[in-house]
């Protein structure tokens, strides 16, 4: 029994040691469990601060990657920009030459205009200075006043009448007429409505049925014409009518009470004509009456004046003889009963004459225009067509 005793104790005494180890033990579980959620903690909290690193990390990472594609897309656009400018800065260098070479172009046109003015003013000079005092000035004004002096023989106040021109109508615009095909009743009623002061010549008259226009002023010069048809001149009472002199001292008509007779030089071929910007010193032949109204205008004052139905050319054509003969389908002047059937044979008759009698009448036009430029006169040719590109051609609709 006291050996089965001894045996028990032994073994609660190794039971309590047991208990007491595995206490130790538990304890030490405890201890190292408690040691393992401390590091476990750090751990957690060492991986919580990594996350948050890696996250602002992240974000900055991200918030570079925007700069970076931010100034990417800056860096395009100023590419863009750039390339825009060296387009635009291209275009502009290409106007500026263009424009370069457009006014080098303008200032060589410019330069050979002025020079040729310079040689045709030289010329002038050089013609002017050929001829004396009294060709040019005694001459003409001893004839002039020869014929105005016998005229008012015929027409008492007749210079008197020709002195109140002068200057009339100072710094205004008026329209010369003449009577080619292009000329239309339209546009003459234009400058009716309009108040236009104008000038007329010769058989203007067979127009007045279909307009309510009538010039201001009516010219003739040619003798031949103006004997033919003096009966239908009388009947012109609407306007002042400017007849040579010689209408009374060469055809000894009657005089006209609205008629105002000027001085007349026929030279013949003794030199150019000249233009008297004072027509008491005389009118010269110029082959045309327009440009006699052109000097006209330029006596009254006016600074501007257009020309209308200036067509300067009569229907040439070449026939299968290769003779210059007159086209009958065309018109010569604005109405087809203008000329008489034996005037219209006679132009057919001296078509090689019309050829050189409008080159004649050019240079009387291109005489007129160097005179007009002198006293800063300007003339326009608001003809509808024809063939006079001597004055500055401008749209007659433009002018209203």
């Amino acid at each position: 029994m006291e050996k089965i005793r001894g045996t028990m104790q032994s073994i609660d005494q190794q039971l309590k040691e047991n208990r007491n180890r595995v206490s130790a033990l538990e304890q030490a579980a405890a201890d190292q469990q408690l040691r393992t959620e401390v590091v476990l903690n750090q751990l957690r909290q060492e991986k919580a601060h990594l996350k948050d690193c890696w996250q602002n990390e992240q974000e900055k990472n991200n918030m570079l990657e925007a700069m970076l594609r931010d100034q990417t897309a800056r860096m395009e656009e100023l590419k863009k920009s750039l390339h825009q400018v060296k387009n635009e800065l291209n275009l502009q260098v290409q106007e500026a030459q263009s424009s370069r070479q457009k006014i080098a172009a303008e200032l060589e046109q410019v330069q050979s205009e002025l020079t040729r003015q310079y040689d045709a003013a030289l010329a002038w000079r050089k013609q002017a200075q050929s001829d004396t005092w009294f060709e040019k000035y005694g001459y003409d004004g001893l004839l002039a006043n020869l014929q105005l002096a016998v005229a008012e023989q015929y027409a008492p106040g007749n210079r008197a009448r020709l002195q109140a021109m002068r200057n009339t109508h100072q710094g205004e615009s008026c329209f010369v007429v003449a009577n080619g095909p292009s000329l239309t009743a339209e546009d003459l009623t234009v400058l009716h409505d309009h108040r236009v002061f104008s000038f007329g010549a010769k058989r203007i008259n067979k127009i007045y049925t279909q307009t309510k226009w009538r010039p201001d002023v009516w010219a003739a010069s040619d003798l031949n014409y103006i004997q033919k048809y003096f009966e239908e001149i009388c009947a012109m009472q609407e306007s002042p009518l400017l007849l040579p002199c010689q209408a009374l001292i060469n055809l000894n008509l009657p005089v006209l009470k609205n008629a105002i007779y000027y001085p007349f030089l026929q030279v013949g071929q003794r030199r150019d004509a000249w233009f008297n910007y004072d027509v008491e010193k005389g009118v010269h032949f110029w082959g045309t009456i327009t440009v006699k109204m052109i000097n006209f205008a330029v006596y009254m004052g006016f600074a501007k004046i257009y020309l209308l139905g200036v067509d300067n050319h009569y229907p040439l054509i070449t026939d299968a003889n290769g003779k210059t003969v007159l086209d009958s389908t065309q018109k010569t002047h604005f109405s087809n009963d203008y000329n008489t059937e034996e005037e219209r044979r006679k132009l057919e008759e001296e078509t090689e004459n019309l050829v050189e009698s409008f080159r004649y009448i050019t240079k009387g036009f291109e005489t007129a225009k160097y005179f007009c430029d002198q006293r800063r006169i300007e003339v326009y040719n608001a003809t509808r067509g024809g063939e006079l590109e001597v004055f500055p051609r401008v749209e007659f609709d433009s002018l209203f």
